[in-house]
């Protein structure tokens, strides 16, 4: 229907309310789903700095006589790859958000 020029449309107060508990119901998924992506990015961080921290360490202690075994080194290596892998896989799903140094948290 058109009033005053312009385009309306008329809805029953019974299809209103439904429009505006799916609304409210949207908004809620919203929220969750950002949240979920704060939590994964969050993670991201923090495998991050493991990672580099193990990589650190294993480059430390890579050429010592008591180093692990040549086939420890390449598994290591491997994981270490493949956490990377995993990690920027993470990173382009959830959009991106450059490294740092995990924030602490409270109450934890």
């Amino acid at each position: 229907m058109r009033l005053d020029g312009e385009s309306r449309i008329a809805l029953t107060e019974q299809e209103y309310e439904g429009l505006v508990a799916s609304r409210r119901q949207l908004g809620a998924h919203i929220a969750r789903v950002r949240s979920t992506r704060d939590a994964l990015l969050d993670l991201i961080e923090v495998t991050e700095a493991l990672g580099a921290a193990l990589a650190a360490q294993h480059a430390r202690t890579g050429d010592r006589p008591s180093a692990p075994d040549a086939g420890t080194r390449s598994a290591v290596e491997s994981l270490l790859g493949e956490a990377r892998r995993r990690v920027e896989k993470a990173r382009r799903l959830a959009g991106g958000r450059t490294a740092r140094a995990p924030r602490p948290r409270e109450g934890r």
